[in-house]
């Protein structure tokens, strides 16, 4: 059953600054795609808006290039790492902090809890 008090100003307050956030987020990124599909001189004339004629050797350039897939690589590397580095550390002090009972124990749990 819908009320007519069921959205409130919290919830639009909330919805609308998840809209501008959005907006804020979206921009910049939809700049810089549709950047790609253009020449350096049209870049360079009108950063902003679409192009007039569509490039997609940009594109095409960057995805045959060795480089690109190598960068990839490494960039995946190195994150999957980072991931299964900190799962396992993460885990081993999660199981020293339920399991163990140590001096300092109250004080340093709330310290690792934290960002």
């Amino acid at each position: 059953m819908i009320t007519d008090n069921m959205f409130g100003w919290r919830t639009a307050l909330r919805i609308i600054f998840l809209l501008i956030m959005t907006v804020v987020i979206m921009g910049p990124l939809s700049i810089t795609v549709l950047g790609g599909f253009k020449s350096l001189g049209e870049l360079r004339t009108s950063p902003i808006g679409l192009p007039d004629h569509w490039v997609l050797s940009n594109y095409a350039g960057i995805l045959s290039s060795a480089d690109f897939w190598r960068y990839l690589r490494n960039s995946l590397v190195i994150s999957m790492s980072c991931v299964v580095l900190t799962l396992i550390v993460s885990g081993m002090a999660a199981y020293c902090f339920a399991q163990l009972h140590f001096f300092g124990k109250r004080c340093c749990l709330p310290i690792s809890q934290s960002e």
